[in-house]
């Protein structure tokens, strides 16, 4: 029984590199337990441009954002879905609920993250801690406070 549990939690979810243990942590942080995740995008299979994610993604709300780099796994959550600005070159402020999560390498267990300021980061933080002079300082969940090109994307969606 041990064995079969073992191999369900290390399970990915259908198309996805999420096992089913880290579905488990991002559910109950949602706080639909008994929901799943369903894969919508996956930069290595569906295309790593912006338009291949707004296709894959479209009008979806409920979004969750897995990023990988090295060892680390990370992500956001948003409850609402992506709506684009009026003209390519402009951006889109928008209210919507969520927060960030790190499933691997930066803490020893999963960690849901509420606040973006490190003082405001879970205990047990490992990663790196960007401080610039001026407020507010950050943390590189990637393993660097610089720009970097995550090896994979993913966005799956609550179902």
């Amino acid at each position: 029984m041990r064995l079969r549990l073992h191999a369900q939690l290390t399970t990915a979810v259908d198309g996805s590199t999420v096992a089913r243990v880290y579905e488990m942590f991002i559910c109950q942080w949602v706080g639909t337990p008994n929901k799943r995740l369903r894969l919508l995008y996956r930069s290595t299979h569906d295309g790593p441009s912006y338009g291949d994610l707004l296709r894959c993604v479209g009008s979806t709300k409920g979004l969750v954002f897995v990023v990988r780099k090295n060892q680390y796994v990370f992500g956001a959550y948003i409850s609402e879905g992506i709506k684009l600005p009026d003209a390519p070159m402009l951006y889109n402020r928008y209210e919507c609920g969520g927060w960030q999560f790190c499933l691997a390498g930066n803490f020893d267990t999963p960690t849901k993250v509420e606040g973006i300021d490190v003082r405001e980061l879970p205990t047990g933080y490992r990663g790196h801690v960007y401080e610039p002079d001026l407020f507010p300082c950050t943390a590189g969940f990637s393993g660097s406070h610089t720009r970097f090109l995550a090896d994979e994307l993913e966005v799956l969606c609550l179902v």
